[in-house]
This record gives C-alpha cells, structure tokens and sequence, in this order.
C-alpha cells in the first residue's frame, strides 16, 4: 500500500509541475513604413505602406513643417497601403503611430518620413 502511495504522490507532483501557465508578456509594436517617394511635386499622389509589427491598428497623419499639428490621423486598412495627395508646397512630415491596445505596452512609438513638394 506504501509503495501505491507513493507513486500516487510522485505522480500528482510531475503532473502539478508540468501545468501550463497562461502569462501573457505583452509585445510592444514596432514602427514601421516607407513611401514609394519622398520628393515630388504640388498635386502629386504618395503611396505609404505599412510594415508595422504587432499592431492592431497603425495611425497615419501628415504634418506640415512649422504649422500645428491637429492629430487628424487615418488608419491603415487590411491592404496596409495609404494615398496621400499633397496640393501644397513645402516640407511635410508622415508619421506613424502602431498600437495593438494591450495593457502594459507602450503607446508613444512612432516614425517619421521627411516629405518635400516642390
């Protein structure tokens, strides 16, 4: 009976020792775009593609150098592409800011591409 116990116990031990542990460890996103071009002229039409890692949604915005930003942004969609036409001249900036809305991960990453329209 001793020798039942035993293995019973043993068995309970490895069995309480393998259990899985459901710990999610979140994953900050990562940034990440480009533009078919970066130098073009008034009226003209960029393309952006989005690269972005572990986000579930990716805002895209563009910023006039030297005006104030009102944080309009758009969204990537499921064909990760953007067209942005640009009507006025000067130097621009697209940003990006990726989220995959988990607690714990950051929420201020962003990258920027310098624009200029001729």
């Amino acid at each position: 009976m001793l020798r039942y116990s035993i293995i019973i116990i043993l068995a309970s031990i490895l069995l309480i020792s393998c259990a899985k542990n459901d710990v999610t460890i979140p994953v900050n996103p990562e940034a990440c775009f480009y533009a078919d071009r970066i130098n073009v002229n008034r009226n003209d039409t960029i393309t952006f593609f989005n690269c972005s890692k572990n986000a579930v949604t990716v805002n895209f915005t563009v910023v006039k150098r030297g005006d104030t930003a009102y944080f309009f942004y758009q969204s990537f969609d499921t064909s990760n592409i953007i067209y942005q036409v640009f009507n006025d001249s000067g130097l621009f900036d697209a940003v990006i800011n990726p989220q995959n809305h988990i607690s714990g991960t950051r929420t201020n990453i962003q990258q920027r591409i310098p624009i200029s329209v001729k």
